[in-house]
């Protein structure tokens, strides 16, 4: 029976995290009726989900009776105050927009996101990843939304709008931190 619940469950949350990614309306959750769902709190999704309450019958079908499914809107996003980094030291090099510097569409990162101040490309850090670099940026932060060549797997290439910004930067040994 537990099973059960929580393939429902499973699905159930799917289908409401997709409902919320596609549409960015989480009302359209209030005008669902299904049977015999309660309310349970779960962090990772603003807030609700539900806990289903169901019966298997003798042929294994799902018996799920009464009426009631509500959930929570406008919660605010759990979020904590800590915020823990790890510190690397690595070579920093930086790059422009341009075709002999990137490849044929030099203002689209890896990440498929258009280039900007504030973007980095790395390969040692997964795409998305923030980082501060104090010394030189204070407490500026950095995404990793590029990608560099292969051979570079301890660099973080720093993108500037010209390339005469990007040459006097040069090559420097920097401390790094990931923010987590």
């Amino acid at each position: 029976m537990k099973t059960i619940k929580n393939k429902i469950g499973l699905i159930l949350l799917i289908a409401m995290v997709s409902t919320v990614i596609f549409s960015g309306d989480t009302s359209a959750f209030l005008n669902l009726s299904m049977k015999k769902f309660t309310m349970t709190q779960f962090p990772f999704l603003m807030g609700s989900v539900m806990n289903i309450d169901s019966k298997e019958t003798d042929s294994g079908s799902l018996n799920i009776s009464s009426e009631s499914f509500i959930i929570a809107q406008n919660i605010p996003p759990v979020s904590s105050s800590k915020t823990t980094t790890t510190k690397y030291r690595v070579d920093a090099t930086a790059y422009s927009s341009t075709v002999d510097q990137t490849d044929a569409s030099p203002f689209i990162g890896a990440a498929g996101t258009h280039m900007r101040d504030g973007v980095v490309a790395a390969n040692l850090l997964p795409l998305g990843s923030t980082i501060k670099v104090p010394d030189l940026y204070g407490d500026k932060i950095f995404v990793v939304e590029d990608r560099m060549n292969s051979r570079y797997n301890k660099r973080v290439d720093f993108w500037f709008a010209d390339r005469s910004s990007a040459r006097q930067f040069g090559l420097k040994k920097i401390n790094i931190e990931v923010i987590h």
